[in-house]
């Protein structure tokens, strides 16, 4: 018998299992959330100071921070509150632990420095007046503190240091630690000094010094009273009317004249003047009578701090003029710029 295989095929299902909203039907399910957003920092930004001396505005010809009693420093300040200018309280700056100052509103800023231009949503600019105290010292801390609209205090990042009420000082001295001598001439010729003045500034903090010379009394006189120059036993530190002084024609002027050397300049010889205690001291004008020693810097008569100018000096002897002329003393004026 012939056995015949049967094969059979066993289907086998899979039953698969769904999980979500069964249709027809629905539900739902929350989860709590929240947020916290950090408050923004405050932003300090001085657009522009100034630094008032009689009217002036002196801030450029300083090399460093430094002021004195009674001047005045004018701070331009916008601040910047992310969270919106309505949070912002007002504005202030602490001199060290000495005193607080106030600042008041002013008009928009157009652009400041780190922040960019002015936005009327989060900024508020402001001017910060200071008039310098007498107890105010050397390096001084000057913080913006920027207060919120609850007046709780925000300290700004922003700092100065200033050196208040720096002492100011300088060295006169010759060139070769003897008073100042002439070369051998005759009335009618010019004689120049054989050494010369030497003036350092050494003054603290960086400070930068006005400079004027003048001579005292009327001139060098003859102690022994016998001189003849030309009428008396004076040798006046000037005579004549000319602004300049000119040795080629010669000059009808006579008496002293000096020239300032700073470096390799050389400025023209200019006609000494007298002292005068009573003629006062302005800071573009002259200074007790004296006149300007130049030298290369603006407004020709600052001497930096730490630098040194010389001044020579030559005679234009009158005619007759004869004695022995020893008693007379040349003054160095100085202020502080």
């Amino acid at each position: 018998m012939k056995i015949k295989y049967v094969v059979i095929s066993l289907m086998v299902v899979s039953l698969l299992t769904f999980s979500g909203v069964v249709t027809g039907l629905e539900t739902t399910g929350s989860v709590s959330i929240g947020a916290s957003p950090l408050t923004s920092p405050k932003q300090i930004c001085v657009s522009n100071r100034e630094l008032i001396v009689d009217g002036v505005n002196t801030l450029g010809l300083r090399d460093s921070n430094y002021a004195f009693t009674g001047e005045q420093i004018n701070f331009n300040v916008t601040v910047r509150d992310p969270n919106g200018m309505l949070a912002l309280g007002g504005l202030k700056v602490k001199v060290g632990t000495i005193k607080e100052v106030l600042c008041k509103p002013t008009s928009n800023i157009p652009t400041c420095d780190g922040l960019g231009s002015f936005n009327i949503l989060t900024d508020r600019s402001y001017r910060c007046i200071l008039t310098v105290e007498p107890l105010w010292g050397l390096s001084t801390k000057l913080n913006f503190v920027a207060y919120d609209s609850n007046f709780n205090e925000f300290e700004g990042t922003y700092q100065e240091t200033w050196d208040f009420n720096p002492s100011i000082s300088m060295s006169v001295t010759t060139s070769n630690g003897f008073p100042i001598v002439f070369e051998p001439a005759k009335p009618g010729e010019w004689a120049t000094s054989t050494n010369k003045i030497v003036i350092k500034n050494t003054a603290e903090a960086g400070v930068n010094l006005w400079t004027w010379i003048a001579g005292n009394n009327t001139g060098l006189w003859d102690p022994s009273g016998a001189g003849v120059c030309p009428t008396t036993n004076v040798l006046a530190w000037h005579v004549g009317a000319e602004g300049v002084v000119r040795s080629s024609p010669p000059s009808t002027d006579t008496g002293v004249a000096f020239q300032a050397v700073s470096g390799t300049l050389s400025t023209p010889w200019t006609w000494m003047s007298v002292y005068d205690e009573n003629a006062g001291c302005g800071l573009l004008t002259g200074c007790y009578g004296g006149k300007p020693i130049p030298t290369s810097v603006s407004y020709e008569n600052v001497l930096t701090n730490g630098g040194t100018e010389e001044v020579q000096f030559k005679i234009h002897y009158p005619v007759p003029c004869i004695g022995s002329y020893t008693q007379g003393m040349i003054i160095i004026i100085a202020k502080a710029i």
